[in-house]
């Protein structure tokens, strides 16, 4: 049974979203995770408590590429939030995964899409890590998730609704160049706070002193249209973007994918229900 996984930038959001049909959140830990929208740990374990009274699942975000000095401070939350019932974590960083998985191999680990697999190769090598699941990037076609699907058996998780970056989602050094404090060395994330540069207004020069605003800006990307392909290639888990809204908005946002998901699963499950039928009336 395919999953939707929503975003919860709080407690309040984590309970919205749940209400409006959600079958799992997402939730970040603060300082180790994109934004400013990630929780402190007692807010994360209230969030899991929530989760498992309605048994529901709630993954914990920790997609930051951690420094060394980081270490024993991200292994004892983690550590923290195993124990209280997190339903897996979502890491940015391949050594992360490959550590966590010899440390904590009873709980599933969800390769970001900051990982950047875009192939089956890449699918394959996170498994090897021992990620449970992959986060395909934004906008990857159901042919290219179906031909995945045939070289491995991980969770696939695919983007309903997201932003699309004009930069590679996770890696971007942009916000660790323009804001003092955060280093730039391989990502902004290993700062651990990204800058969004890319949303920030820019003024762009062309000659003798013209110049008009502009954005790097994202645009939003809503896949839809195309949840029963998603369903027939092998996708697992539905992913919605938003971990910024507020809890009415996360709600209303659940709520138009639910609608979109449960109509999908329908129409998959009748045709596969043909299907079962056809072969048996041609034997």
């Amino acid at each position: 049974m395919a999953l939707l996984l929503a975003p919860a930038g709080s407690l309040k959001a984590a309970q919205a979203a749940f209400k409006a049909g959600a079958d799992a959140v997402y939730a970040g830990l603060a300082g180790f995770s994109r934004g400013k929208n990630g929780m402190s740990l007692e807010e994360l374990k209230s969030c899991l408590s929530v989760a498992r009274n309605l048994g529901r699942r709630a993954h914990v975000a920790l997609n930051v590429i951690p420094r060394h000095a980081d270490k024993e401070e991200l292994l004892r939350a983690v550590n923290l939030l195993a124990h209280a019932g997190a339903g897996g974590f979502i890491l940015n960083d391949v050594g992360l995964i490959a550590h966590l998985a010899r440390a904590f191999p009873a709980i599933p680990l969800y390769a970001s899409v900051g990982c950047g697999a875009v192939n089956a190769e890449d699918v394959l090598f996170l498994e090897e890590l021992g990620a449970r699941g992959v986060i395909l990037p934004p906008g990857i076609s159901p042919a290219e998730v179906a031909y995945i699907r045939s070289r491995t058996s991980v969770e696939l998780e695919v983007f309903l609704l997201a932003a699309v970056e004009p930069l590679r989602p996770g890696t971007c050094i942009l916000g660790g160049y323009l804001h003092r404090g955060s280093p730039a060395l391989g990502s902004a994330r290993r700062g651990r706070y990204c800058g969004r540069a890319c949303g920030a207004p820019w003024r762009l020069k062309a000659g003798a002193g013209q110049a008009r605003s502009c954005r790097l800006s994202f645009s939003e990307l809503d896949m839809a249209g195309e949840v029963l392909s998603y369903l027939k290639s092998g996708v697992t888990v539905f992913k919605l973007q938003g971990r910024h809204l507020s809890p009415e908005a996360t709600g209303l946002t659940v709520q138009r994918y639910r609608r979109v998901l449960d109509q999908a699963l329908a129409a998959f499950g009748q045709q596969k229900e043909g299907e079962v039928r056809a072969w048996g009336n041609s034997r």
